[in-house]
């Protein structure tokens, strides 16, 4: 009986951990084809990846109005009717051959998802489980999972003579599972039913400065972190490819060795996190993650890279989630949509302007690309000392 009431919140919670998923998924399925999708359309390879951007600049803008839409519909029509655009605006870059197409439905799509991310994560906060931190770092995990899963199936509809277009096939019957995860997960009615005229974010006092600076500071973690990780994870299969001769499937794995070891990592702190101190262990992970990245920058064998990828995403993991719960247990606002949004949308602001940082060096040099991740790593572990700082102010915390 005991182990039933354990199980059920993460059975309930199934459709939450596959949006999670999905946004990593439809992100990075571009990522190890994007040479194969240039030759196929005669789009600048460096052109190209610029969709990564407006993807992300679209779930930034989603995230940041989400709430806004609760005012209007209820939350379940808004997952079901924002999944269902996705496949539709799938078709556009399917068959355009001009390149702002590619970049409007990239935008959308990712407005679309973002909107749908923030429904499904103040969902999982809306309910009464008093495990919510272990249940959000858990579902968090699966935002790695899904960047693994993409790349290998990308990888592979290449690897067959397949055309490119298929994976958005594959991503289509996603949704479709999602949506069906949402309806038969067992979830009452009333789960969905939110008033429409009513906000449920909580007023907040911010009359505490140092709150104010932790709170700016974390927010530049999550830009910082996300920024070399889209370096890592968009940018360096194709810079492997070019300059070390990595093949298509090397240089895949390039990403599914990364976001293997994340996704292991997130779910290993999701059960440590009550027992070790969360501030703590950020700093220790955040070391480790620099010097792995120092590695990977200027080492030159493969099996060396992939081992120090590993430890760099087995590090990385707990930054975004251990810099979001430590300053949850200050400020019971952190809980509610529009802070949450903020956070994660510095994130992905990050992850926005990492392609064009690549796209100014690459106009300069191809070599020197990668080594804007270890720029942006290096100026994530400072902040998160300076944070620490902050943090241990004597002043307490009065939101």
């Amino acid at each position: 009986m005991r182990l039933r009431e354990n199980i059920k919140p993460y059975i309930v919670e199934i459709p939450t951990f596959l949006t999670m998923m999905f946004y990593s998924f439809f992100l990075m399925s571009l990522s190890p084809i994007l040479l194969d999708i240039s030759l196929a359309t005669g789009f600048n390879i460096d052109n190209l990846n610029l969709v990564f951007s407006f993807f992300v600049f679209g779930g930034i803008a989603g995230m940041l109005t989400s709430s806004m839409w609760n005012r209007l519909f209820y939350r379940k029509y808004i997952i079901i009717c924002g999944y269902s655009l996705i496949i539709v605006l799938m078709l556009f870059p399917s068959f355009s051959k001009i390149i702002a197409f590619f970049y409007i439905s990239y935008f959308l799509a990712g407005y679309l998802t973002g909107v749908v991310w923030v429904q499904a994560l103040e969902q999982l906060l809306a309910g009464n489980n008093p495990n919510k931190e272990m249940l959000m770092t858990f579902s968090l995990s699966f935002y790695p999972l899904g960047a693994v899963v993409s790349p290998a199936i990308s990888s592979f509809i290449i690897s067959k003579g397949l055309d490119w277009r298929t994976i958005y096939a594959v991503s289509a019957i996603f949704i479709l599972l999602i949506i069906i995860s949402f309806i038969f997960t067992g979830r009452k009615k009333t789960y969905f039913a939110e008033q429409k005229n009513k906000s449920n974010e909580s007023p907040v006092n911010f009359k505490n400065k140092i709150f104010i600076v932790v709170f700016i500071l974390t927010a530049f973690v999550l830009f910082t972190y996300m920024a070399a990780q889209t370096v890592i994870v968009s940018w360096a299969p194709t810079y492997f490819r070019v300059l070390r001769g990595f093949d298509i499937y090397s240089a895949s794995v390039i990403v599914s060795v990364f976001f293997i070891a994340n996704f292991m990592g997130r779910a290993t702190i999701s059960f440590l996190i009550k027992k070790i101190d969360p501030e703590l262990m950020l700093i220790a992970i955040s070391f480790l993650c620099l010097l792995s990245t120092a590695f990977i920058v200027f080492i030159n064998n493969k099996i060396s890279v992939y081992v120090f990828l590993f430890l760099m995403g087995l590090s990385a993991s707990g930054i975004i989630p251990l810099s979001v719960i430590s300053i949850s247990k200050k400020s019971r606002f952190i809980r509610q949509g529009v802070m949450i949004a903020i956070l994660f949308a510095s994130g992905d602001i990050g992850a926005m302007l990492a392609p064009y940082v690549i796209k100014l060096v690459y106009e300069k040099s191809l070599k020197f690309t990668i080594f804007t991740a270890l720029v942006f790593i290096t100026v994530n572990f400072f902040t998160v000392l300076i944070r620490y700082y902050f943090l241990k102010k004597p002043e307490k915390y009065i939101c």
